[in-house]
This record gives structure tokens, sequence and C-alpha cells, in this order.
């Protein structure tokens, strides 16, 4: 019987746009074989995508999870922060 190796972290990223949403599914291609295998990210791109609506959606997914004993290791929110000048 071959075993199955569950995953050893669990990781989210939801993302603020589709540059934010292909950067992230880019980084998790690149990993090395090993960690693709250990590790299980959840990537999500959402129409309501300003950050208090982002941050707002982790809660939700976090709590979700943990409530279906699922929980994730890690929630990372991908955004692009503008800083105005004066």
């Amino acid at each position: 019987m071959m075993k199955i190796n569950k995953p050893n972290k669990r990781i989210l990223i939801l993302c603020e746009g589709v540059t934010e949403y292909l950067y992230a599914k880019s980084l998790q291609s690149e990993l090395p074989r090993n960690l693709q295998r250990s590790i299980s990210i959840e990537i999500d791109y959402n129409s309501k995508n300003d950050p208090k609506s982002l941050a707002e959606e982790a809660r939700k997914k976090k709590r979700k999870a943990r409530r279906d004993s699922n929980s994730y290791d890690s929630v990372w929110l991908f955004l692009i922060m503008t800083i105005g000048h004066n």
C-alpha cells in the first residue's frame, strides 16, 4: 500500500488584484519540488479586493478552517500600497 503524505504546512494567500495573484502563483511554482509536496498553498483572488475587505475575508477563512480542524499555519495578503507625496 502506497503512503500518501499530508502537507506539513498550510498557507492561505489572498490577493488584491490579478498582478498579485499571478505573482503568488509564480512564487508557488518556483518552490523546490520537496517544498511543493510538503506545503499546501491556497491562493485566492476575490472581487472585493480592497485592503479592508481582504483582511475581513482572511479572518473569515481562518475561522472556518479552524472550525473544520484544518487550520492555516500562515495567512498572507498580497497588496500594492501607494504612498502619496505632499
